[in-house]
């Protein structure tokens, strides 16, 4: 049981922020699916301790729920630029 939920959680805070922004930042097709995996495990790394930063600058305190609320923002708002990306290319392509 614990073991399972170690994993979803580095999932969750290790790949998941950083896969996201990977379509975000890198929009090209010719990135292979294991760069993409490195890549995102990078950018979750740099991603993630940066917005703690700041948080922590603007008075949140650093605790796991902060954190994971935190993480949670920050996939929510990469899904939503994803989004809106996508609409602005499909009227582009009509």
């Amino acid at each position: 049981m614990t073991f399972g939920l170690l994993i979803i959680n580095l999932l969750y805070v290790i790949f998941l922020p950083g896969f996201i922004w990977s379509y975000i930042l890198l929009n090209n097709k010719k990135t292979s699916y294991f760069e993409r995996i490195i890549l995102s495990i990078c950018f979750s790394i740099i991603i993630l301790p940066i917005f703690m930063f700041f948080s922590n600058a603007l008075g949140m305190k650093i605790n796991a729920l902060n954190i994971y609320y935190l993480n949670l923002g920050i996939c929510l708002f990469g899904i939503i630029i994803m989004i809106i990306k996508y609409k602005k290319l499909i009227k582009l392509n009509d």
